[in-house]
């Protein structure tokens, strides 16, 4: 990895080290930038550069496993919410240790079903923002006389 030079804050304000595309290093380098932009608050910079981070693992994909391609890897992570939903990895559980590395228990099915709630609570509040913002739209266009049919 090469160092940034240090010209003062730019887009990102934290410093963060340049990756070669097609590495790791890129893709650490757009990891740490979408952070960088969260924490400034700055939404549309964090989306651009998750949209940056897809770009990182397609070129190390290319470069390091040129037979997959990012539809490999959406299809593990549907595998992996499967597990979570259903609350086990594969029929039995247990704790593996291999070569010093510990694989974690995986949540229990208490635990998932807390999670999911916290994710549905989350999905109804951002529903109920989604028809407060149409709402106020439709209050809008009729403040200028444009007629808005409700949608159904």
């Amino acid at each position: 990895m090469t160092k940034q030079k240090d010209l003062g804050p730019g887009y990102h304000v934290s410093k963060i080290d340049r990756g070669e595309y097609g590495e790791a290093s890129k893709v650490l380098e757009e990891a740490q930038e979408f952070v960088d932009a969260v924490q400034q608050g700055v939404s549309i910079m964090a989306l651009v550069e998750l949209s940056d981070l897809l770009g990182a693992i397609d070129g190390y994909l290319l470069r390091h496993h040129p037979h997959l391609s990012r539809k490999d890897l959406e299809a593990m992570t549907r595998a992996t919410a499967r597990a979570f939903r259903n609350g086990h990895r594969s029929p039995t559980v247990s704790r593996v240790k291999h070569n010093t590395v510990t694989v974690p228990d995986i949540p229990s099915p208490g635990e998932i079903s807390k999670i999911a709630n916290k994710e549905y609570i989350a999905q109804k509040k951002q529903s109920a923002l989604a028809d407060n913002n149409q709402k106020a739209f439709r209050k809008f266009m009729r403040s200028w006389g444009i007629p808005v049919r409700k949608r159904k």
